[in-house]
This record gives C-alpha cells, sequence and structure tokens, in this order.
C-alpha cells in the first residue's frame, strides 16, 4: 500500500487511494490533529474527493468531484 510523508498530508490534507479494488480517502486535518479513511465508492463507482478550504467545528470539509 502506498502512504504518504506527514508533510504531504499536512499540506494537502487529503490523498485519494486504491486498495486493491477498494477506493478510499485518507484525511488529515493539521488544525486539529484528526485522521480519518473513508470508503469512497457508490454502487460499484469510484467516488474522488477533494478538500473544500473551508471549516467544520474547526475539522476540515470535503467534497465529492462527482456529484
Amino acid at each position: 500500500a502506498k502512504t504518504d510523508p506527514m508533510m504531504f498530508m499536512n499540506f494537502h490534507e487529503i490523498g485519494n487511494y486504491k486498495f486493491g479494488d477498494q477506493p478510499v480517502v485518507i484525511t488529515d486535518c493539521p488544525c486539529v490533529g484528526s485522521g480519518d479513511a473513508f470508503d469512497v465508492s457508490d454502487n460499484g463507482k469510484d467516488i474522488t474527493s477533494g478538500v473544500s478550504g473551508m471549516l467544520y467545528i474547526s475539522d476540515v470539509l470535503l467534497y465529492d468531484r462527482e456529484t
């Protein structure tokens, strides 16, 4: 599996990956030091995510690029 250094994640705050056939988004919010991983498939369709640049309750706010 591919992993990114924390410097990359602190700057970009998000990574879209595939583990086998499973699409996954990994996030890092340097403001609060939190990280999450999400299953980002929708009925077999891969969803890619981005960072909106806004915060929700002091945490990174994501969007999906397809909708």
